[in-house]
């Protein structure tokens, strides 16, 4: 049973993203799909989930593209790992609704049909 409130939306192309935890140095990742409370990250340098724990703050830098910005630089929570993926919660929705949500992704080509 899934435990979110809202759905996610899988990209028909990954976004780049850059992953901040504290001070160290950001991890390249790539958003696969989103929510407008959270999303689905793939690090693949993420050994293990070993640098990464349930709970912890993260950070989301540059996620656009050419025309145009899904998700502003970004606070979230770690909420799982598995392997190198990682669910991020946000503590605020990245748009109004569910329906602006998916109308970014239309005009943005990124909607899975």
């Amino acid at each position: 049973m899934d435990r979110r409130k809202y759905a996610r939306k899988s990209l028909r192309d990954a976004l780049a993203c850059m992953c901040r935890i504290g001070d160290e140095e950001p991890l390249h990742g790539f958003i696969r799909n989103v929510g407008i409370m959270g999303v689905m990250v793939e690090i693949p340098d993420l050994e293990d989930g070993l640098i990464f724990e349930c709970g912890q703050p993260i950070g989301l830098e540059r996620v656009c593209q050419e025309n145009g910005c899904l998700i502003p630089d970004q606070s979230g929570t770690v909420t799982w790992l598995y392997r190198e993926y990682v669910g991020v919660a946000f503590a605020s929705s990245i748009r109004d609704s569910e329906e602006e949500l998916s109308q970014w992704l239309e005009d943005h080509g990124q909607l899975c049909d």
